[in-house]
């Protein structure tokens, strides 16, 4: 009884070690495509913020040329109350440096939201290509192969208790095997 009852815990222990390496290989697959998800999403996210920022830069270009024009148009007020000509001399030299500047920080505007939408665009690509990591990681793990690693690498320890033990005619015979720690009464 004692070599029935021990083979039969090896056969259960194999059976159960394959039910946990399945298990715990499909949770690893689970898990990778729940991170490649959320890989995704996150480079959705990152355009949008992209997007985002080329509209902030968009609308504060605008604001500063606005302010530009209105600076402007209090300079020309100014220059007309003092009576000066603003066709040449330093009324027209402070219109020019007006116009440049205003159009300078235009520019730094524009250019500053440009940096930012790409550096989050090659976030977004960093995401995606996370992504693409993590899918071909759970592409790769087998739960029935897991399984089917751990019946096999199991078998040799049940194979090796049921070539120690004899089943003749209905009655259990035990021969001798050295390796074996039961079935050795005839040593």
């Amino acid at each position: 009884m004692g070599a029935e009852a021990l083979f039969g815990a090896q056969v259960l222990g194999s059976v159960m070690g394959a039910g946990g390496a399945y298990s715990s290989a499909a949770g690893a697959k689970a898990g990778y495509k729940a991170q490649a998800a959320i890989a995704r999403n996150n480079a959705k996210y990152m355009e949008w913020e992209a997007q985002d920022a080329l509209s902030r830069g968009q609308r504060a270009e605008q604001r500063v040329r606005a302010n530009t024009t209105a600076l402007k148009s209090r300079q020309q007020a100014m220059f007309a109350a003092r009576g000066l000509d603003m066709g040449y001399g330093s009324a027209l030299s402070i219109l020019t440096d007006t116009d440049f500047m205003g159009e300078m920080d235009a520019k730094t505007e524009r250019s500053n939201a440009a940096r930012e939408a790409w550096a989050k665009r090659e976030q977004a690509r960093g995401a995606l290509a996370d992504s693409a990591n993590l899918r071909q990681a759970a592409s790769e793990i087998s739960p029935f192969r897991s399984a089917m690693t751990s019946l096999i690498t199991s078998a040799p320890a049940v194979a090796s208790s049921w070539s120690g033990t004899n089943w003749s005619g209905g009655s259990k015979t035990t021969s001798w095997n050295p390796y074996s720690p039961i079935g050795n009464d005839r040593w």
